[in-house]
């Protein structure tokens, strides 16, 4: 049963940290995500139990823990402006092929887009019994961490640049 718990109090705590973040279609997506795989698992008992009454009471303790004081500071119209125009406006002209296309891309654009790179360039890897890491920033290019330094691979590779240019070069004034 503890486990059921802290499942619950976790998964609605990160809704809440996405319904911050991205708006009200966060905690949507959340409940019909998590409700149609508990219906087809069979395990719709779940969602009548305590512990996940205890998980929506976390979404809405977090939300209302920033929500509350926003409505105070804004006022009530300007609070209904916000979520009414400016969240609504998201959801106007959308067809329902948009929708679909959007959620079955959006994945792939996350992996592709998001992860994958970093995940190339996180090295790491022993050479002499010592274990090097290495984070390649695949945006700026900037390096961080240690890494060997091989006196001949340095002067192989210098010297093979200087064969490539001078073949370039000599094919450029003979060609």
């Amino acid at each position: 049963r503890w486990n059921h718990w802290c499942l619950w109090i976790v998964a609605y705590g990160l809704a809440a940290a996405a319904t911050l973040t991205k708006g009200p279609q966060a905690p949507v997506y959340f409940v019909g995500g998590i409700g149609l795989f508990l219906l087809l698992t069979r395990n719709w008992r779940w969602i009548v139990s305590w512990s996940h009454a205890t998980g929506i009471g976390v979404l809405l303790a977090l939300v209302g823990a920033w929500q509350i004081p926003f409505s105070m500071a804004l006022g009530q119209q300007k609070v209904s402006y916000v979520y009414l125009s400016e969240v609504a406006k998201r959801f106007e002209n959308t067809h329902w092929a948009t929708i679909v296309s959007h959620i079955t891309l959006f994945p792939i654009e996350i992996v592709a887009g998001c992860l994958f790179p970093w995940s190339l360039l996180l090295l790491a890897y022993r050479y002499h019994g010592k274990t090097f890491q290495v984070l390649v920033n695949a945006v700026t290019g900037e390096v961080q961490g240690e890494r060997p330094y091989s006196c001949w691979k340095i002067t192989l590779t210098v010297l093979f640049v200087l064969a490539v240019v001078g073949v370039i070069a000599y094919f450029k004034s003979h060609g």
